[in-house]
């Protein structure tokens, strides 16, 4: 009878480690759509509210999470950003928006040091927009130990002081992303500015105003 409850109680826990992991696994499929969602509105409102002109290289594909589209170059007001330069601002990005200095890269592995380059040119986007008299809703994480934070965003705030917020956001950055992929045919490269996306049927920031953020939650400027 001992050895059938020792039976029972194992399948038990074998059971409920499977469900923890596909749980944690979800969360972090979860996690990664909101910054890859996220990521691409910001550089969809760069292109079609600041005129950037912004190019892609082509890259492999994601299976179950949606892309986050990382620009080759941005060119904006004249000045050409490739990767390393928008990655850089992100020091400037930690100190003035969030009081922090930036993580240093030595000692980081080839995956913490992905992880944080990715982290960089986000935040630098961001840095980007805030340059041009937008602000955002600070989602608070707890800082990561080994890697550049990638900061996340609830909500865009436009220059008009409407807000668009985190669900809209979303739709906007999948419909943007489809886009792209849409656009890049067999090329491995593709350049994309506002006349080119007005073309497609993506959410304007005009349509996806909402009430001001809440009060629980920090607002960059």
């Amino acid at each position: 009878m001992s050895e059938e409850r020792s039976d029972d109680y194992s399948r038990k826990t074998i059971v409920k480690s499977v469900i923890d992991k596909e749980t944690l696994r979800n969360r972090k499929r979860i996690s990664r759509n909101g910054e890859s969602t996220v990521t691409n509105s910001v550089i969809y409102t760069l292109i079609m509210k600041a005129g950037a002109i912004v190019t892609f290289r082509k890259s492999k594909r994601t299976k179950q999470t949606i892309k986050m589209l990382l620009p080759e170059t941005v060119v904006l007001n004249n000045t050409t950003y490739d990767q390393s330069s928008i990655a850089k601002l992100n020091s400037q990005f930690m100190k003035e928006t969030l009081s922090e200095e930036p993580v240093s890269v030595d000692n980081m592995n080839n995956k913490q040091y992905n992880r944080t380059r990715e982290a960089q040119i986000c935040n630098g986007l961001l840095y980007l927009l805030r340059s041009l008299g937008y602000s955002f809703t600070i989602r608070k994480t707890k800082r990561a130990k080994l890697t550049e934070q990638l900061v996340k965003i609830s909500s865009i705030i436009l220059t008009s002081g409407e807000t668009v917020p985190m669900e809209r956001l979303i739709e906007i950055g999948i419909s943007f992303q489809s886009a792209v992929e849409n656009l890049f045919g067999r090329n491995q490269t593709v350049l994309i500015n506002s006349s080119i996306l007005s073309k497609y049927s993506i959410p304007s920031l005009e349509q996806c105003i909402s009430k001001p953020n809440t009060p629980s939650q920090y607002t960059s400027k």
